[in-house]
């Protein structure tokens, strides 16, 4: 994992001459640091990055003949939880406890609590990652970072309808498609266009 310290250590016999490092068969290894002890010979690299991955050979050369051995490395990244993960539910807790509190002294029964909160959530966290939504589904979504975007192909159409060269329209019977879809399938693809928002909705679908 990004950050660890990575130790390679080649260990080779007294008739040994030369120890030599290589990474995807290229001799120099940029911020490796190659200790000599010996007969033995250690690769240090002190915090590994991504791009440290690759494989990594070690070859001992006598006189006589030369042996080698090698091993693939794999460096991942650093898991990260986004700051608006934490704060948008906290900020969202307290908006809505100051909320209770108000009705609380004001004697009102607090009944679209549930209600309040389900829509004030969402809408804190698109407010963080408006641009992700909008990259992932612009331009085939017209309500999503098109300002004004429904307005604008219904006016398009009555303009599309009012000119004098246009036969015919096709009106379609539209219908609740999200219940239609297969949820599963939908959220999957969701978490490859969208990450950011597929743990929200995968919480609340």
């Amino acid at each position: 994992m990004e950050g660890e310290r990575l130790a390679l250590a080649c260990l080779a016999n007294e008739a040994t001459k030369k120890i030599q490092w290589t990474k995807d068969d290229v001799s120099e290894i940029a911020r490796a640091h190659i200790q000599q002890i010996g007969n033995n010979s250690t690769l240090v690299i002190k915090k590994v990055l991504t791009s440290d991955s690759g494989k990594y050979s070690c070859m001992a050369v006598n006189e006589a003949d030369s042996a080698s051995s090698s091993v693939d490395i794999r460096v991942t990244a650093k898991a990260t939880i986004r700051w608006y993960f934490i704060v948008g539910p906290l900020l969202a807790v307290t908006v809505l406890a100051f909320i209770a509190l108000k009705l609380w002294k004001r004697r009102i029964a607090a009944i679209g609590v549930g209600e309040v909160l389900r829509r004030l959530i969402p809408k804190l966290i698109i407010g963080v990652i408006k641009e992700d939504i909008i990259a992932a589904a612009r331009p085939l979504q017209a309500c999503s970072g098109l300002k004004a975007g429904i307005e604008s192909a219904i006016h398009a159409m009555r303009k599309v309808f009012e000119e004098d060269d246009t036969e015919a329209i096709l009106l379609v019977n539209s219908e609740n498609a999200f219940n239609n879809l297969n949820r599963k399938v939908a959220l999957q693809n969701i978490r490859q266009l969208c990450p950011p928002f597929s743990q929200y909705l995968f919480n609340t679908y």
